[in-house]
Order: C-alpha cells, then sequence, then structure tokens
C-alpha cells in the first residue's frame, strides 16, 4: 500500500514539474512577444500582459501596494506595484516607465499589476543616451575568478556590498517566486 501511494505521488510530481516546465518555457516565449503600447492606449491590452509605457506623474501609497499614476488628473491609467515580503520599490515619481504585468479593469481605471521591481523598466530621459541598464532588477552576477591555491586567507575575499546587495535582490526575487506559487495553489480548486 505504502509502495503504490509513493508511486503515485512520484508521478503526481513528475506531472507537476512537466506542467511547470512547459508553463516557463510558454511564459518565456510570451515574454519576447509582449506587446509595449502607451499608457492612453493601455485598455488594448485588459486580460492580457502587456508593456505599458509612461511618465509617472503621481505616486499614491495605498499601505499593502503603491498606485503610480500616468494621469494626474482624472487617474484612468494607473500601475498597481504590490508589496510583499522583502519587496522594495524604488521612487519612480517623475520617471518614464515601462511597466509589465496583467493589465485589469478595477472600477472604471486601467491598471497593470506588477509584483516584482524586476516588471518596472525605467527609460532614460529623451535625448540622452542609454545606462549600461535601465531596469530596476538585479544586476547579472559576473563570474568569479577561479579559486585560488594560496594560503585560505585568501580563498574568500571579503563581501562587497555590491555583491550583497545583488545577492538580497536575488532572495527578494525568489521569495516573491515562491509567494506567487502559494498563491496560485491556495487558489486551486
Amino acid at each position: 500500500m505504502r509502495s503504490e501511494r509513493t508511486t503515485r505521488t512520484g508521478r503526481r510530481t513528475g506531472r507537476i514539474l512537466a506542467v511547470l516546465l512547459a508553463a516557463g518555457a510558454v511564459c518565456a516565449a510570451e515574454a519576447k512577444e509582449r506587446e509595449t503600447v502607451d499608457w492612453r492606449d493601455a485598455a488594448r491590452c485588459v486580460g492580457r500582459v502587456c508593456g505599458v509605457r509612461g511618465t509617472v506623474q503621481e505616486v499614491a501609497d495605498e499601505g499593502s501596494a503603491l498606485r503610480l499614476f500616468f494621469d494626474a488628473e482624472d487617474h484612468r491609467t494607473s500601475v498597481l506595484l504590490i508589496r510583499g515580503l522583502l519587496v522594495s520599490w524604488p521612487d519612480y515619481a517623475a520617471q518614464t516607465i515601462v511597466a509589465t504585468g496583467p493589465v485589469r479593469r478595477f472600477r472604471d481605471q486601467i491598471e497593470i499589476v506588477v509584483r516584482a521591481p524586476k516588471g518596472v523598466e525605467v527609460l532614460p530621459p529623451v535625448g540622452t543616451a542609454a545606462p549600461a541598464t535601465t531596469t530596476t532588477a538585479a544586476q547579472p552576477e559576473t563570474p568569479s575568478p577561479a579559486p585560488s591555491t594560496a594560503a585560505p586567507a585568501t580563498l574568500t575575499p571579503a563581501a562587497s556590498p555590491r555583491s550583497n546587495q545583488r545577492e538580497v535582490e536575488r532572495l527578494r526575487e525568489r521569495v516573491h517566486d515562491l509567494e506567487e506559487r502559494l498563491h496560485e495553489l491556495e487558489n486551486r480548486p
């Protein structure tokens, strides 16, 4: 009996893993083909994941989220930045951004839901050269040199603040991914 249960569990785990891998491949393919629209045209993307471009005119703190408004008058289109465990958002006021996430209609407004800083790209000001990196996501880690065969004291260099910052950002993204997976599992029928 126990062996049969273990076999079923192993098959179920294998199927779940296969589904997750397939979903990851689909998401990667979709990410390359995602449409980016001006914030005035965001209604075209309702029900889909899109990139929405605009200059942030106003920022509102709503406790569990931050809301970025592209229009200062009627607040018809906004970006909803969800706060989560270990997720911190930079200040986007007066910056031109592309926010990528699900676009939905909520109370006669269009909102783009973003759960992690990697979903917001800060664009350079018009007329300036693009900086080396324009996203708020963590920088890719540079390969570390091969370990030295010298004395043990030289094997472990002191961690720099930059490498610590990359590690913290990587951990934040991992926690965010786990929170999303937990949310999906909790909402499963």
